[in-house]
């Protein structure tokens, strides 16, 4: 994690992403992007997944870290809370658009702003003040664990609709959903664009598999390169799954000796994501979210085994098993009519 402006805090953050298969097959760059900061004594962690069927995707999803990142750098906690969540999404899209003009004026030939289309998550975290704020855009996720009850998962992809169509920051008229909340009631989080859902560490439920995130928060406290861990972790165990690029972020308690109490997976149930109480208490609460959690049919290590199982076999070998006896075929023919000459 960067540091920038000096403070150093009790949470940790580590971030990775991943170029998928497809995208190396094809040479194209990967469209994802990953930060995590520690600016203006403010932890801040972003991920963004530039849209495939954009031109300039990934320089989209950049732009759109680089303006969250500028402007929680440039607010105060306190400003924040004193404002509306919907005036605070409002705000964030401005400075979006702000550096996409930007970029935009500087390049040599003409673009359009869906040429930038990307989604993206970010979470900044107040560890003096006990506050946390989040916000996704598109099919992004926020994996929230809390201390006590079941996990929640923030997201703008509908978890009844499994259309591949999704929201985009450059879309004027899409606001970020937005949560909050005390930060000491949260025991972790976890940021990652759709690659890793595809690879299975969350369902279309909106399920988040436990014994991915129960690995996740006892490993990396303890690891000395949490980055070069979490790589590779993504890459022997959810990216054998998907072929799409795979970014994640998990914020997660630095210190050893702080409890940290283990998650139980929860049967069918509904979880709501409790209101944070707004130290300016004229400002209206933001709706609570409700969503329903299912257990999955196998643990983690237990659905790997069954993909790999199920996984249908390549096809190469019954081709060529084709090709050769074609070959044989014709040869005999061939000889068969040579020696009746």
């Amino acid at each position: 994690m960067d540091i920038d402006e000096g403070g150093y805090l009790m949470w940790a953050a580590t971030r990775t992403r991943i170029t998928g298969y497809s995208h190396v097959q094809e040479s194209l760059p990967c469209q994802d992007y990953a930060e995590s900061q520690v600016i203006s004594g403010c932890m801040l962690c972003a991920v963004a997944d530039g849209a495939s069927t954009a031109p300039l995707g990934e320089v989209g999803a950049s732009i759109a870290v680089e303006s969250v990142k500028n402007y929680f750098k440039n607010t105060s906690v306190a400003e924040i809370e004193s404002k509306a969540l919907e005036q605070v999404s409002k705000e964030i899209k401005q400075d979006f658009f702000r550096f996409l003009n930007r970029k935009m004026e500087i390049l040599p030939y003409p673009t359009r702003h869906i040429d930038y289309a990307t989604t993206i998550a970010f979470i900044t975290l107040w560890e003096e003040q006990d506050y946390f704020l989040c916000g996704v855009i598109g099919d992004c996720m926020i994996g929230l664990f809390p201390t006590e009850g079941g996990p929640a998962v923030l997201s703008g992809m509908d978890a009844t609709d499994r259309s591949p169509h999704t929201s985009f920051i450059t879309d004027p008229n899409i606001p970020f959903l937005i949560f909050e909340g005390n930060l000491s009631k949260y025991r972790g989080f976890v940021l990652s664009t759709d690659g890793c859902a595809k690879g299975g560490i969350l369902s279309f439920d909106g399920h988040f598999d436990m014994e991915v995130a129960q690995i996740l928060f006892d490993y990396l406290p303890k690891t000395q390169n949490p980055e070069i861990w979490l790589s590779q972790f993504i890459e022997q165990n959810i990216s054998i799954f998907t072929s799409d690029d795979l970014s994640m972020c998990v914020i997660y308690p630095e210190f050893e000796h702080r409890t940290i109490p283990v998650i139980e997976p929860k049967h069918t149930s509904t979880q709501k994501l409790p209101n944070h109480e707004p130290k300016n208490k004229t400002r209206e609460k933001y709706p609570s979210l409700s969503l329903t959690f299912k257990m999955p049919k196998y643990t983690f290590f237990q659905r790997i085994v069954s993909k790999q199982a199920t996984k249908p076999k390549s096809v190469l070998p019954g081709v060529a098993k084709d090709l050769i006896t074609i070959v044989l075929k014709t040869a005999v023919s061939k000889i068969r009519s040579h020696r009746s000459r």
